[in-house]
């Protein structure tokens, strides 16, 4: 069997929510042939690398087979290292699982795409760049100013040569990998709507593209109207009955700016276990606000859902 040459599939170590493990490897491969791929290695920012580490890569086949592999370092970083893991794979193209063991860390099984895969995501991209440093930066800049929905540690900066259906040599700003085209288009609609011009939607193959939601409120209302007195306010989307991490409060699983025409667009996600019930929060600095009306409710069933009007009451805090 000859396959033609691959852009690139990204893997990444996820938790169920979508989010990267803390101490997990993170791995990526590109160019998979008949002989073998080349494999990114890289350690969470928590951990440093301990030297020339000394790593176990295991190829799992669609039958369960595991061939043999063998591994040249071909470029390394301070936090990453690339080889050519070089093995005859002969099954035919599937999903299949790589782990890699370095030093005390592992990556876990983790699927990957090859060629014949079709993709399976629909990335929100509001900016790239040719170095990660501009790109960072237009992110920090644009995080710093809250004109970007965000969610768990998204949005992040991508680099594209790991990404099956991106174009190599760019470094991505990506806001999620939505499983629904509706989705991605209208979040990508509204954010160019809202000053955040150039927003494209990139359908790619994406290790576990999430089934994010979008609620679009074309108009926060503040009857008390503290919250237009302020420099920035959001709302946010949160899963009752599961609590964030060391907190009683719940899980927020989306947030979005009110832009000054009053209109917000929250990008969510489930959190994979817990309550079904959702509610919405509408917060600015110093100020408490609660639903006027408390008779809306998220359905989550409902992929892209419009609210008109959410009235709320705000107070000034100290």
């Amino acid at each position: 069997m000859l396959w033609t040459s691959l852009v690139a599939a990204a893997v990444l170590a996820v938790a169920g929510d979508g989010d990267p493990e803390a101490r997990a490897l993170v791995l990526a491969v590109s160019s998979p042939s008949e002989t073998g791929f080349d494999l990114k290695v890289q350690w969470p920012s928590q951990v440093k690398k301990p030297g020339e580490p000394k790593c176990t890569t295991t190829l799992t086949l669609p039958d369960g087979t595991k061939p043999a592999l063998d591994s040249k370092l071909t470029s390394s970083g301070p936090d990453f290292f690339i080889a050519h893991v070089s093995a005859v794979l002969k099954a035919e193209p599937a999903v299949w699982s790589l782990s890699v063991s370095c030093a005390g860390l592992e990556s876990g099984a983790q699927s990957f795409g090859v060629f014949g895969t079709p993709t399976n995501a629909f990335m929100i991209i509001p900016f790239g760049a040719r170095t990660r440093e501009e790109a960072e930066a237009w992110l920090k800049q644009h995080l710093d100013a809250h004109t970007l929905p965000t969610r768990g540690l998204w949005p992040r900066v991508l680099d594209s040569q790991w990404v099956l259906g991106m174009t190599p040599g760019f470094f991505v700003v990506v806001l999620g990998a939505a499983d629904d085209k509706s989705v991605a288009d209208t979040l990508a609609k509204e954010l160019n709507r809202h000053d955040v011009t150039g927003t494209y939607v990139k359908q790619v193959w994406w290790p576990q593209p999430e089934p994010l939601r979008l609620l679009v409120a074309d108009a926060v209302v503040d009857t008390e109207k503290v919250l237009a007195s302020l420099d920035w306010n959001e709302v946010m989307v949160l899963q009752k009955g599961v609590p964030r991490p060391g907190s009683g409060q719940p899980d927020v699983r989306g947030r979005s700016v009110v832009w000054p025409d009053g209109k917000a667009a929250v990008l969510y996600s489930r959190a994979p276990v817990g309550a079904n019930d959702f509610g919405l929060y509408v917060n600015g600095p110093q100020a408490d606000c609660l639903e006027k009306k408390p008779a809306f409710t998220i359905d989550e069933e409902q992929k892209v859902q419009h609210l008109k009007r959410f009235v709320v009451t705000c107070t000034q805090g100290d």
